[in-house]
């Protein structure tokens, strides 16, 4: 095979008479494969120049309101190679996505109990004509969101940080929206609870289920998932003892992400956690600032604890400094106000914690009105 190679290369004749790889089994199979590489290759080009062709119509102004659904639709179901400017997303959607994905863990339970004792006889009418549609459609409305899992205990998404921040954010205003509509005058104030918990942590992993009572079902895992599981926890005993701390000192509560210090009596010092808000770990943090400062306003600030209480007066702040993290997306999007709560254990590992606090509540307020013109200098 080699003399006939360098033969053909010299532009001899005796490469034309012999067909060595007729004979030599391995070098047959290397002609194979790249006879259908080339094959392959063709195909795409084709196909690509068929795009191409196509490019004015689906970009311009004639395209259907639909196209970007359901090309987003078929990359989802592994039918087409989607191209797109966020370099964090796999090029297919098939078994393996990008391992650089968040993971936003969201438990209604709570809510859904607090929703029944005020619908009465109407909870099946709202279950199925307002909450499941209008979860599904609000998260259908954000890209780079994928649900992976949904019940009445809650639901798990997985996606880009900046997105699934979005994304929890819309969903706990929305579920706020629904409480206010059927609440007594007075009442929103004391929605029942609804926990988010936002983590990134390693990679992701994929598996295929199908089952006949179930159906198929996708698994996806990943470490985050642990640690987001961990983060909406919301055990009645450690919140009547921080609310009776709070009770206590005669302060209110910044927002509803706590971590309380409980001495053991042994010198040491356990964090616990109760989540009644919007939970945000440092991982997930760190990768959504960098993902959309060049998108929007990141401000952050460090304020020392006696500062911060002439603005928050009458607030209980978390131990130590006021970390603040002020993100504007421009538009008509309001700012977030993300705060540093403490470092409980989540998943077996002490990580720092942040809340995304209410748009809506007093403390934002102060902080917009007062603080970050004060604080300017931090």
């Amino acid at each position: 095979f080699a003399d006939w190679l360098l033969d053909a290369i010299e532009g001899g004749r005796k490469y034309r008479k012999t067909k060595p790889w007729q004979h030599d089994e391995i070098t047959l199979n290397a002609f194979r494969v790249f006879d259908e590489d080339l094959k392959v290759e063709v195909a795409r080009r084709k196909e690509e120049r068929r795009w191409m062709d196509r490019r004015p119509a689906l970009a311009g102004k004639s395209r259907g309101a639909d196209a970007d659904r359901l090309l987003e639709t078929a990359w989802r179901e592994g039918k087409i190679v989607f191209l797109q400017p966020d370099f964090s997303r796999a090029l297919h959607g098939g078994k393996r996505l990008s391992g650089k994905q968040a993971c936003l863990r969201v438990e209604w339970s709570d809510w859904l109990a607090g929703m029944a004792a005020l619908h009465g006889s109407g909870m099946q009418d709202f279950l199925e004509q307002h909450f499941v549609d209008g979860v599904m459609s609000l998260l259908d409305g954000h890209e780079d969101v994928f649900v992976d899992d949904v019940s009445a205990a809650g639901c798990v998404l997985r996606g880009s940080a900046s997105s699934l921040l979005s994304a929890g954010v819309a969903l706990r205003r929305r579920m706020w929206e629904w409480y206010k509509d059927i609440a007594d005058p007075g009442g929103e104030e004391h929605m029942p609870a609804v926990s988010l918990c936002l983590a990134m942590t390693g990679d992701w992993h994929f598996a295929e289920l199908k089952h006949d009572k179930l159906g198929r079902r996708r698994l996806a895992f990943s470490l985050g998932l642990t640690q987001a599981a961990s983060g909406i926890s919301r055990d009645c005993g450690a919140g009547r003892l921080i609310a009776l701390r709070d009770h206590k000192l005669n302060a209110k509560p910044l927002g509803g992400v706590r971590v309380e210090g409980v001495d053991t009596g042994a010198g040491g010092r356990v964090q616990l956690l109760y989540n009644n808000g919007f939970a945000v770990t440092l991982p997930a943090l760190t990768e959504l600032i960098g993902a959309i400062r060049s998108r929007a306003e990141v401000r952050e600030y460090r304020v020392e604890r006696a500062e911060a209480a002439r603005v928050l007066r009458g607030f209980r702040l978390p131990e130590g400094a006021l970390d603040l993290i002020v993100i504007e997306p421009g538009g008509d999007e309001a700012p977030l106000f993300i705060v540093r709560v403490g470092k409980p254990c989540l998943g077996g590992v002490d990580m720092d914690v942040y809340e995304v606090l209410d748009p809506g509540s007093e403390a934002v307020h102060l902080i917009a009105r007062e603080g970050l013109s004060l604080w300017a200098h931090h």
